[in-house]
């Protein structure tokens, strides 16, 4: 158990470490844009990816239980989000519901019905200005682009862990281990979008990208974690998202969460891919 936190805390560092360093050169780009006198940032395409997105959060905000969920982990049922911010129907969401009960025993071999298990809808409060900084080949404006996250979670709540079944049988995870399954859906904002009353145009600054937990996440001691999900969209297909998050607390008792999260498509270059 000690060697696989060990893993989990050296993969945050390092995925930490280096979500920082491309935070670092995309806002020193954005900047030195920015002073030319343009109004927003195009970044270009990299070689090996079709696509590249970088979300981060930094904005302070009050919260519930320590979590980043509206109405907090065990209050939050995350109904808004699907009903609201997805458009899902009373049915919708009970089908995107099993879809994700199913993946989660599939996956992780989880018993949803033990009393281990807190298993509920979330979404994440728009308070800590989850947010699009770089888009590959887009203008991103200096603002970024809104990012509504959501969908289903479910976390450990047994003191003593619990035993992990399906892929990852064999497995021990302590209590507060999360597992997530749902959607981020952007919100694109320019002055084409916002002047436009075409139909297709409004259709176009929306972009929905479907994500499920591809590890379990461990939340360390200061409230840390690293998250590895995989991706669909559909117009850029399957892909990866890595991110991590390291919270902490203002002296006015605010917090922020601090999170980057790097997507892209496809999951792994497009040099790797064939090789898989």
């Amino acid at each position: 158990m000690n060697i696989i936190k060990l893993c989990y805390k050296n993969l945050f560092l390092t995925l930490f470490t280096l979500l920082l360093l491309i935070t670092n050169f995309q806002v020193l780009a954005a900047e030195s844009y920015l002073a030319s006198g343009h109004g927003a940032v195009k970044s270009v395409k990299p070689d090996d990816f079709n696509k590249m997105l970088l979300y981060v959060s930094s904005k302070p905000f009050v919260s519930v239980d320590g979590s980043f969920l509206v109405d907090g982990l065990i209050q939050g049922d995350g109904l808004n989000f699907h009903s609201n911010v997805m458009g899902r129907s009373e049915e919708e969401i009970n089908v995107s519901m099993q879809e994700a009960k199913d993946f989660f025993i599939q996956r992780f071999g989880l018993d949803l019905i033990s009393g281990d298990i807190y298993f509920s809808g979330f979404e994440a409060t728009p308070d800590i200005n989850y947010h699009v900084v770089l888009s590959s080949g887009e203008n991103v404006p200096p603002e970024g682009w809104v990012v509504h996250d959501g969908g289903w979670i479910a976390a450990v709540v047994n003191p003593a862990g619990v035993d992990l079944g399906g892929e990852y049988t064999g497995t021990h995870v302590p209590p507060g281990t999360m597992f997530v399954k749902g959607n981020y859906k952007i919100v694109k904002t320019s002055k084409h979008h916002q002047n436009s009353n075409h139909a297709s145009d409004k259709n176009k600054n929306i972009v929905v990208i479907d994500y499920q937990a591809r590890k379990p996440i461990l939340v360390e001691s200061d409230g840390s974690f690293a998250v590895s999900c995989e991706l669909y969209n559909e117009k850029w297909g399957e892909g990866q998202a890595i991110g991590a998050t390291l919270p902490f607390v203002l002296s006015d008792g605010r917090m922020v969460y601090n999170t980057r999260n790097v997507l892209t498509f496809p999951p792994f270059g497009k040099e790797v891919e064939p090789l898989r």
